[in-house]
C-alpha cells in the first residue's frame, strides 16, 4: 500500500528529530509516523524484561493501561523481537498467519475490541536503557493490512528511527546530568547565569536571579549591572562591565586569562549580606549557537559569617560540646580569633585554650583553621 512520498519522509524525519531533543515534540511526531504510514494508532515503546514503558503513543489510554498491566506477557509480536539486531522491520504476520494472530490472547483482548488489524514496527536501541524500542504503526479494520512495500518504506527510516532513539537518550542524560548540577548548585547556594559583552542575560538560574537582584546587580529584568536602588557606587559598575569584556574577549591560548571576581555588599549595616561574583568565559560560545563576540558564565553566592538560628545547639548535640565549648566555637565559627571568644566569654586566655583543646579532641582536628572549616562545613548556604 506504501505511497509515502519524500515530503512525507522528509516531514517525519524531521518530527522525530526535533522530539530525539524535546519530549513535548513527541505527540506530533507520532501522529506524524502514524498519518505517513497510513495508520489507525502509532506509538513508541521500550519493551524491558518484565515492564514497558510508553515514550508516546495515541491508543485508547485505558487500553494502554491494560497492556502495560495485564497484557505484556501475551505479547506474541514484538516480545520475540527484543533479541534480534537494531534497525528490523516486523509484521505481526512476520511471526504467524493472520489466522493464528487472530485466534491469540493478544488480538481478542487487545487488538479486536480497539477495532485494529494488526501492525508494523522497527526496533531500535535503547541499551542504557536495558529494553528495546519499538516504532509501531497499527491499522484498523477497515484498513488495508501491511504488505512489502509498506515494509520498504519502513525500513528507509530504521536508519534515522535507530538515529533518533540513541538521541533520545543521549539528550535525556545531557538534562539530568544538568538538572543535577542545577540542583548541586542551587543547594550550595550558588546562582549561575550566562551573559554577553554588554550585559545582557541570557540565562538565568532562579537562584541566580534571586541573588543578582539582592546584590544590586540587575540594572534592568534582563541585563547585568548596577541597579538604579542598589548602594553599589560607579566604581562597581565599571568593574563589573570590566570583567564581562575580559571574559567576553579572553585571551588566546589562555584558559582562565579573562576570569575574574568581584565582592560587594549593597547594605553597609548589613556585614551578613555580602555577595560574591566570579566572572568566567564561555569557550566555544558561537559553536553552540550563541553571540560571537563572546559569553561570559557568571556565578553568584552570599557568603558572610552570620550564623544561623540554633547553630550552639547544633554542634553541642553533633560533637557532644558543653555549653561553653559550643558559645567558643560559634564565636570562630563567626569570624572571631581566640582572644575574642575569650573576651565574649568572659574568661582568660589560659582557660580559653583549655577548652580549645577539648574543641579538638571532639572535633577530631589539630588546628584552629580546622576546625573553622569544620563548623563552617555545617552551615547551609544562605537561601
Amino acid at each position: 500500500m506504501a505511497s509515502i512520498t519524500r515530503e512525507d519522509i522528509a516531514d517525519l524525519t524531521g518530527r522525530l528529530y526535533e522530539a530525539a531533543y524535546d519530549a513535548e515534540a513527541w505527540p506530533a511526531a507520532i501522529r506524524t509516523l502514524q498519518d505517513a504510514f497510513h495508520g489507525a494508532a502509532a506509538c513508541f515503546c521500550i519493551e524491558f524484561a518484565h515492564h514497558a514503558d510508553v515514550v508516546s503513543g495515541n491508543c485508547d489510554p485505558g487500553y494502554a493501561n491494560l497492556y502495560l498491566n495485564d497484557m505484556l506477557n501475551h505479547n506474541q509480536i514484538w516480545r520475540p523481537l527484543m533479541g534480534a539486531v537494531d534497525g528490523l522491520v516486523a509484521t505481526d504476520q512476520s511471526f504467524m498467519t493472520k489466522a493464528e494472530f487472530r485466534s491469540s490472547v493478544f488480538y481478542n483482548e487487545w487488538y479486536a475490541p480497539q477495532g485494529y488489524l494488526g501492525s508494523m514496527a522497527c526496533k531500535v536501541p535503547a541499551p542504557q536503557l536495558g529494553g528495546s524500542g519499538f516504532f509501531i504503526v497499527t491499522r484498523g479494520r477497515t484498513q488495508p493490512d501491511f504488505d512489502a512495500e509498506d515494509m520498504a518504506a519502513m525500513r528507509l527510516m530504521a536508519p534515522v528511527m535507530m538515529k533518533v532513539a540513541r538521541l533520545r537518550q543521549q539528550f535525556g542524560a545531557l538534562r539530568v546530568a544538568e538538572r543535577a548540577e542545577a540542583a548541586l548548585l542551587a543547594n550550595a547556594g550558588v546562582g549561575f547565569a550566562l551573559a554577553d559583552h554588554e550585559g545582557r542575560l541570557l540565562h538565568t538560574s532562579p537562584t541566580a536571579t534571586d541573588l543578582l537582584a539582592r546584590a544590586g546587580l540587575l540594572a534592568r529584568g534582563d541585563r547585568l549591572g548596577v541597579a538604579r536602588t542598589a548602594n553599589a557606587g560607579e566604581s562597581v559598575g565599571r568593574t563589573l562591565q570590566r570583567l564581562l569584556a575580559r571574559a567576553c574577549a579572553p585571551q588566546p591560548g589562555v584558559l582562565d586569562g579573562g576570569s575574574g571576581e568581584l565582592m560587594l555588599r549593597p547594605d553597609p549595616t548589613r556585614p551578613d549580606q555580602v555577595y560574591a561574583v566570579a566572572i568566567s568565559p564561555v569557550r566555544d560560545a558561537e559553536a553552540y549557537g550563541l553571540s560571537a563576540r563572546g559569553v561570559a558564565a557568571v556565578f553568584v553566592r552570599q557568603v558572610g559569617f552570620g550564623l544561623p538560628e540554633g547553630f550552639s545547639r547544633m554542634t553541642r548535640t553533633l560533637f557532644g560540646f558543653s555549653a561553653r565549648e559550643a558559645e567558643i566555637a560559634a564565636c570562630l565559627a563567626a569570624g572571631g580569633a581566640l582572644k575574642d571568644a575569650a573576651a565574649s566569654c568572659g574568661i582568660t586566655m589560659a582557660t580559653a585554650r583549655t577548652y580549645m583543646a577539648r574543641i579538638f579532641e571532639k572535633t577530631e582536628t589539630s588546628q584552629q583553621s580546622q576546625v573553622v572549616a569544620l563548623l563552617r562545613g555545617l552551615i547551609p548556604a544562605p537561601g
